[in-house]
C-alpha cells in the first residue's frame, strides 16, 4: 500500500501526463481510436485498483499504437504487482521512445525508472557483441536472454553479495561476485587463455636474532653443563685411584713391608684432602647445574617462540648504474680543453 501511495503522490506531481498520455502518442499510421478505446479501459482498471486485468488492456492498445503512455503504464501496473523486472523492461521502452521524440515526460519516466532502480538488483555490462550461446545465471537461476542489452538489469529477491556465473562455448567460465546496484562488467576469455595461476613455494626465510640468542644460550649451557661434568669426573677418577693405591700400599703394609705404610698413609691423606676440596667445590657445582637449567630452558624457549626473517630477493633488486666518464673536445671562443661528463 505505501508503494501506491508514492505512486500515486508521483501521479499528482506529474498532473496524469503519463497515465493520460495515449491520445498525445497516437500516429497516423496505427489505429488511434483503438489504442485509445483500450487504453481508458486499462486507465479505468488500474484506477479500481485491479492492475492484474488492466495491463491485457494497455498491451492491447500499445499493439495498435506504440504510445509512450501504454509503455509506461504497464510498467507501473507491473511494478504494483511486484513484477520489477517486467516494469524495468516497459519503463526502459518508454525513456527510449521518449527520449527519440525528444518528449517532455522523459524526466518524469527516467525518475520512476530510477526508483525502481533502488531495489536489489544486479547491474552487468555485457560484451558487445554477444558470445554465441552465452549464459548468465544470477544466484543459480538463468537470465532469459530477452533480457540481454549492453546493459543488462537483473532484479533480485534481497540485496547485499550475489554469484554470477557466466558461460558461452569457447569460452572459459567467470564466476565472479556481485554487489546489490554494482555495475560490473562481464570480460570474457578465449578457453585455455587464462592459465591457473601457479601456487608459490613457501617464502624463503632465515634465523632472526632471537633464534640465534637462543642458540647460543643453549651453547652457554652446555659449556657450563661440561665444566661440571669435567669437575665430578675429575674427583671421581682421582679417588678411584687413591682408593685403589691405598688399598694395594695397605696389604703390603699388612705383610710386614714399612715403606708401603708409610705410603698408605699419605694416600689416605690425599684422599681426605681431596674429599674436603669436593665438599668447598658442592656450591660451584650447585650453581653450575642451576645456570645449566637457566640457559638451556631459556634457550629452547627463545628459539622456539622466535619468529623467521623473510629473506629478501636481491634477484629483485637493480643493480646501481655503472660508473662512466667520457672525454670530449670542448672549443669556444674564449677558451679550448677537453670536458669531462658521466656518472659516477
Amino acid at each position: 500500500m505505501a508503494a501506491m501511495r508514492r505512486r500515486f503522490v508521483f501521479l499528482s506531481l506529474t498532473t496524469m501526463t503519463l497515465l493520460l498520455g495515449v491520445a498525445h502518442d497516437a500516429r497516423a499510421d496505427g489505429d488511434p481510436e483503438g489504442a485509445k478505446r483500450h487504453f481508458e479501459a486499462g486507465r479505468k482498471l488500474r484506477d479500481d485498483g485491479d492492475c492484474a486485468k488492466a495491463i491485457p488492456e494497455f498491451e492491447k492498445s500499445l499493439a495498435a499504437d506504440k504510445s509512450i503512455g501504454a509503455y509506461y503504464n504497464i510498467g507501473f501496473c507491473q511494478e504494483q504487482l511486484g513484477l520489477r523486472q517486467e516494469a524495468y523492461e516497459a519503463y526502459r521502452l518508454a525513456k527510449e521512445a521518449a527520449s527519440a521524440k525528444k518528449d517532455e515526460r522523459l524526466k518524469e519516466i527516467s525518475g520512476a525508472l530510477a526508483a525502481l532502480l533502488e531495489t536489489p538488483n544486479v547491474r552487468l555490462v555485457l560484451p558487445q557483441p554477444p558470445p554465441s550461446g552465452m549464459q548468465i545465471y544470477v544466484d543459480g537461476a538463468l537470465v532469459p536472454q530477452a533480457l540481454y542489452q549492453n546493459e543488462t538489469v537483473v532484479f533480485t529477491k534481497a540485496g547485499g553479495s550475489h554469484d554470477v556465473r557466466v558461460t558461452a562455448p569457447g569460452y572459459d567460465e567467470l564466476q565472479l561476485k556481485v554487489e546489490t546496484r554494482e555495475l560490473k562488467g562481464i570480460d570474457l576469455k578465449p578457453a585455455g587463455s587464462t592459465k591457473p595461476a601457479t601456487p608459490e613455494g613457501p617464502a624463503a626465510t632465515k634465523w632472526s636474532l632471537q633464534h640465534w640468542g637462543g642458540v647460543g644460550a643453549i651453547g652457554a649451557g652446555v659449556v657450563t653443563a661440561a665444566i661440571g661434568g669435567i669437575i665430578l669426573l675429575a674427583y671421581k677418577v682421582t679417588q678411584d685411584t687413591n682408593l685403589r693405591d691405598h688399598d694395594a700400599a695397605e696389604k703390603k703394609c699388612n705383610g710386614g713391608d714399612a715403606p708401603s705404610c708409610d705410603r698408605a698413609r699419605d694416600i689416605a691423606i690425599r684422599y681426605n684432602t681431596r674429599e674436603d676440596e669436593m665438599k668447598d667445590n658442592i656450591p660451584l657445582l650447585v650453581g653450575l647445574g642451576v645456570s645449566t637449567a637457566v640457559l638451556v630452558g631459556g634457550g629452547v624457549a627463545l628459539f622456539l617462540l622466535a619468529k623467521p626473517v623473510p629473506v629478501e630477493d636481491k634477484t629483485a633488486r637493480r643493480a646501481p648504474p655503472k660508473p662512466t666518464v667520457a672525454l670530449t673536445p670542448a672549443v669556444g671562443p674564449t677558451f679550448q680543453g677537453l670536458s669531462l661528463a658521466g656518472t659516477f
